[in-house]
């Protein structure tokens, strides 16, 4: 009865399991597999991809932020009741080096025992062309260190580099003696000068090029035998001579050091040696 069923499907013209192409049913079910995995690792990479995309938009968008880089933090220091006793303290009470050992004058002189220097630092990012102080006072910086208690006043907690007094923050002596406004005025000022003096397109510079061609480098070194420099650098000078002299700077015994003792590297200000406040007697 068997026999006689598959006769009469043969003869229908239905083929039989037998005859159909199982190499090609394989083969369709591993590319349908294939696909099926392609697919998937695709979707696995496109995930991927635009998530890594996402984290470096947020990285870019986040912008550095600026801060003093001349100063640095200490958590080994004397108290100031124990000023020689120096001890480890914790970090969040680690104290910011904020003024410096005069450099301008000689280490064996009572002007180096009695005088710090302030450095106020270059904004790199807002031109390379030309030297560019931060017009910001030491402690309103973006990225500055803060302390709630003392806020934007230089208050002494530490003794640290033979006897100096030193804050929690990154306020200096410097503001003891001026305010945000004042400061931003005198530093945008200097900028001003540096800014014209150092221009490519300068009167001065183009008429020292165009001599210099002319007298084969000859008059190269005649300006520098004269000490020929930039009119805006001479208005600079005379800039700083003014605030040193005037009342304000000499009564308080601070003054501009000119930035080209400093290779335009920082704009310096020399202050008085920070002393503890002597108790006040009923």
């Amino acid at each position: 009865m068997l026999e006689e069923l598959h006769s009469s499907i043969v003869q229908a013209g239905v083929p039989s399991l037998s005859t159909f192409p199982t190499d090609s049913l394989a083969k369709s079910s591993s590319q349908h597999e294939d696909e099926n995995g392609q697919d998937q690792a695709s979707t696995i990479l496109e995930a991927v991809s635009e998530s890594t995309t996402s984290k470096v938009a947020e990285e870019d968008s986040s912008e550095p932020l600026f801060f003093n880089y001349h100063e640095f933090v200490e958590t080994f220091y004397g108290n100031l009741d124990t000023p020689n006793g120096r001890c480890e303290h914790s970090e969040s009470q680690s104290i910011t080096i904020t003024h410096f050992p005069n450099p301008y004058c000689a280490i064996d002189s009572l002007e180096f025992q009695t005088t710090r220097v302030v450095r106020i630092p270059r904004r790199f990012e807002t031109t390379l062309e030309y030297p560019c102080f931060s017009t910001m006072l030491p402690g309103n910086e973006p990225a500055a260190i803060v302390d709630a208690t003392d806020g934007k006043e230089f208050v002494p907690h530490g003794v640290y580099d033979d006897g100096q007094l030193f804050g929690y923050s990154s306020v200096s002596p410097l503001s003891l003696y001026f305010t945000q406004e004042e400061f931003e005025v005198i530093v945008t000022q200097v900028n001003r000068y540096i800014a014209k003096s150092f221009r490519a397109s300068s009167p001065y510079n183009v008429f020292d090029i165009a001599v210099g061609i002319l007298t084969l480098g000859l008059w190269s070194l005649l300006s520098h035998w004269h000490e020929l420099q930039p009119v805006s650098l001479k208005k600079l000078d005379r800039y700083i001579l003014h605030l040193n002299s005037s009342t304000k700077f000499s009564s308080q015994g601070i003054s501009i050091i000119n930035p080209k003792r400093s290779g335009f590297l920082s704009l310096d200000f020399q202050v008085p040696r920070p002393r503890l406040a002597k108790p006040q007697v009923e």
